[in-house]
């Protein structure tokens, strides 16, 4: 996944292309399906290529939910070829693997990236509503937005603040300090914000192909 900020600042960026009228409920939607991680539903719940037909997004809370998918897509195939020498030629792309803490390490530093290049503030409040499509307790999503909303209301947030989100997701503590090591060894590497800003800017260029 990549991070709130990166979805948020990603949705805005594509919103006129979907002809949004509910900011609100299109932002819900763009952050809930990372939800998963406090609600525990199955991930093939809130992410799939079922997501990117137009007769799902039928609203805006689903156009922010689809928008989400695409994020995540092209986030994917760009990193997968950009950064592919650091993400680890044969080792398993799975969770908990030195490719997905590498992979994790990179979605870090986009997300700090992204945090100087929007006013996220003002659209926090906007997070206080919540819908629960799958289901889910209306008490967790409450509670995973509100973990959205305490990040990134710090003046600054560092790549150790991402990490205590993490471990309030329940992610192991011993992948966290692996990710904020990595996190911080690329973050010293010379040109590599350089790099993170690229990629987001092919991920737009990219989304720009993708029609719901």
């Amino acid at each position: 996944m990549a991070l709130a900020a990166t979805h948020i600042k990603f949705a805005l960026d594509v919103k006129g292309k979907y002809h949004v009228q509910d900011m609100g409920r299109y932002l819900i939607g763009t952050i809930y399906p990372d939800s998963r991680y406090i609600t525990g539903i199955k991930r093939e719940l809130t992410h799939g290529d079922y997501l990117l037909s137009s007769q799902f997004a039928s609203d805006d809370f689903k156009k922010g939910w689809s928008v989400h998918f695409v994020c995540d897509k092209v986030f994917n195939k760009i990193t997968d070829k950009d950064f592919s020498e650091f993400l680890i030629s044969g080792a398993p792309a799975n969770f908990g693997t030195d490719w997905w803490i590498n992979k994790t390490a990179i979605k870090i530093l986009l997300d700090i990236e992204i945090l100087k290049k929007i006013d996220i503030k003002q659209y926090l409040p906007m997070l206080n509503l919540v819908e629960n499509p799958n289901g889910e307790s209306i008490e967790d999503m409450r509670y995973s937005n509100s973990l959205t909303q305490k990040l990134y209301i710090k003046e600054k947030v560092t790549i150790e603040d991402i990490g205590i989100m993490f471990l309030k997701l329940g992610i192991k503590k011993e992948l966290i300090k692996g990710v904020v090591r990595k996190s911080t060894e690329y973050s010293t590497m010379p040109d590599f914000s350089i790099r993170i800003n690229n990629l987001y800017e092919s991920m737009l260029a990219l989304a720009a192909k993708i029609n719901l």
